[in-house]
């Protein structure tokens, strides 16, 4: 009977020891706020493929025009027009635009800084020197 006791007791402070340690350590994952919906929501439960970028991610990555970010966005592909280099041609998921060399091309994508959406491909090679975030959504979004 003791050995019983003194098996269960040993069992359930085994089962404690665990629940301490990790109740000890710090904080966890940060949450990720996305607006991809133009409202603010978790990454976690927008229903959208979105790679995002905090402003510490994008100095960290040295990422300093939008053409760097081709490096962390899977299926995202900026190809840079020879004559005019603030000309990107984005390709995302297989959809590009046909005649990057037009200055007034309309781009296939909605590219937006601060809300205002950029509809030329001149001049849309921008610098993320200043920005808070970026999120780069891949899907019908309209």
């Amino acid at each position: 009977m003791k050995l019983r006791a003194f098996l269960a007791s040993t069992v359930a402070a085994a089962a404690v020891v665990p629940s301490l340690a990790s109740a000890q350590q710090s904080g966890g994952l940060e949450e990720i706020v996305v607006t991809a919906e133009r409202r603010e929501a978790s990454l976690q439960t927008v229903p959208v493929a979105v790679t995002a970028m905090t402003f510490d991610q994008i100095e960290k990555r040295q990422v300093g025009y939008a053409q760097d970010l081709e490096r962390y966005t899977p299926s995202l592909k900026m190809r840079n027009n020879i004559t005019q280099p603030t000309n990107l041609s984005p390709s995302l998921r297989g959809s590009t635009q046909q005649d990057a060399s037009l200055v007034v091309a309309e781009s296939p994508f909605g590219i937006y800084v601060d809300d205002v959406y950029l509809a030329r491909l001149n001049g849309n090679n921008v610098q993320l020197a200043d920005f808070e975030r970026v999120e780069v959504l891949r899907g019908p979004q309209g």
